[in-house]
């Protein structure tokens, strides 16, 4: 029960900041954009966007999990905040980096796919349709 009230109030704030970035997107604020994404990984993570794309997917994943045990929440906000990332990176002609964040994305969200979180979030799948797509593991 605790569990899942915790849960669920992490995807209610993730859906604020969601909703946030989604305006400045749609504003072109570019920068702020990127501050919101830096602001929420660095409350979340203790890092900074610039210090967690310097690791690769598996060392990422090794920091999200201290004493071995993997951190389900860290791991779910990185990802979906890298996915946003990789967005605004492509909204400014940066595919190359944009797809560095969706590899990443894909890798930590993967770790929750089986997981009460993507049990919560019924976008999940949309989610990860998306990044399959943007990655091009889709089959197609």
């Amino acid at each position: 029960m605790y569990e899942k009230d915790y849960i669920m109030r992490l995807i209610q704030q993730m859906i604020k900041v969601l909703l946030e970035l989604f305006g400045l997107r749609q504003k072109g604020s570019y920068e702020e954009s990127y501050e919101l994404i830096d602001l929420t990984l660095q409350q979340n993570t203790g890092l900074s966007s610039e210090m967690i794309n310097k690791f690769d997917e598996e060392s990422l994943i090794a920091y999200l999990s201290p004493s071995g045990n993997l951190n389900y929440e860290k791991c779910f906000v990185t990802g979906i905040l890298l996915k946003e990332e990789g967005e605004l990176l492509f909204k400014q002609n940066m595919n190359e980096e944009g797809l560095s964040r969706f590899k990443k994305a894909y890798a930590l969200l993967g770790k929750v796919r089986n997981t009460s979180y993507a049990e919560m979030l019924p976008q999940m799948k949309s989610i990860f349709a998306d990044l399959e797509n943007r990655l091009g593991l889709n089959g197609n």
